[in-house]
């Protein structure tokens, strides 16, 4: 399976390694809108990051034939995707559970 390595090892390389606050500001310059947008972008890397470490640790454990650790890491995977899409389809859920 090297197309699913390659594809983990291309996937790693397009991820955002730093988030800019001065790209945000340069695309919009008023400056009390930018807090939210920077946090669900920060969210979002922080989000991609952790779906490909996952992903990347449950292919290692495939190949080492460890079925059930391989498992367990795809699972973590997938919930972190449903949490996100989740969040983003009920932005009310959010702030209900924090308190806000």
């Amino acid at each position: 399976m090297p197309a699913i390595s390659e594809t983990l090892a291309k996937w790693e390389q397009s991820l955002c390694p730093r988030v800019e606050v001065s790209g945000l500001v340069a695309r919009n310059h008023v400056a009390h809108k930018w807090k939210a947008p920077f946090r669900s972008l920060v969210l979002r890397e922080t989000t991609f990051w952790r779906i490909n470490d996952l992903l990347t640790q449950s292919y290692e454990l495939h190949i080492n034939h460890r079925a059930l650790g391989a498992r367990i890491l795809l699972r973590s995977a997938f919930e972190t995707l449903a949490v996100l899409t989740k969040n983003e389809k009920s932005p009310g859920l959010a702030g209900e559970t924090a308190g806000v």
